[in-house]
């Protein structure tokens, strides 16, 4: 069963992408293998809607949220500035989404985009609908220039994935450290990370109760 996504307009590929190539992913690859040992498993996609991602992701039997993150991550990085009201500012970007514990959320490279307390109180906020064991994905960037905008990933199959990475051109990439991110994830831990050729970090993240 697919939950319709209730997402902000759909982005364009032009508005995210910069010569997307096809890359093998072996974090995803692992997130896929997880999918495949869960029933009907709920997922939480933060990118645009991809028909394609929606079609891979059916033969799941799942329900999918599609909360497009990819043109709010302004005005989250901005509501870190609304003094003591900020916390609800940020989480006023996001659905609410009931009971539903998620089994997987896809981040992709939007950590690249969000300071890192905005994503911290994001992820504060999404973890009320983890329950443990979810996973996890983010793809960080370790080069030194990121995409202007979050890229458009497009899912190729079990471990591949197409996407732009920047080049010459984009904007300067924060670097976000494990260390950083820890500390503003302290409820998730690394189960596994993959140092990619094009510049990207893959991480996928599992959330512990305790």
């Amino acid at each position: 069963m697919m939950s319709p996504a209730n997402s902000k307009s759909p982005a364009r590929e032009d508005d995210f992408c910069a010569a997307p190539q096809v890359y093998r992913s072996l974090g995803f690859g692992l997130i896929t293998g997880y999918l495949k040992e869960q029933s009907k498993p709920k997922i939480l996609d933060l990118g645009p809607s991809v028909s394609a991602n929606i079609a891979y992701l059916s033969q799941y039997h799942s329900k999918l949220y599609i909360e497009n993150l990819s043109d709010s991550v302004h005005d989250i990085n901005a509501a870190m500035h609304a003094g003591e009201g900020r916390e609800q500012a940020i989480t006023s970007c996001f659905q609410s989404y009931g009971d539903t514990q998620f089994d997987v959320i896809l981040a992709w490279d939007l950590f690249n985009y969000l300071d890192l307390e905005a994503l911290a109180t994001s992820m504060d906020y999404l973890s009320r609908y983890c329950r443990h064991g979810t996973r996890l994905y983010a793809l960080v960037g370790i080069g030194k220039q990121i995409l202007d905008s979050p890229s458009r990933f497009e899912i190729v199959d079990d471990d591949q994935l197409r996407y732009g990475v920047a080049t010459d051109s984009g904007r300067r990439s924060p670097q976000h450290s494990i260390p950083d991110l820890l500390r503003r994830l302290p409820e998730f831990v690394v189960r596994r990370t993959y140092l990619l050729r094009n510049g990207m970090q893959e991480y996928v993240f599992g959330y512990q109760t305790y």
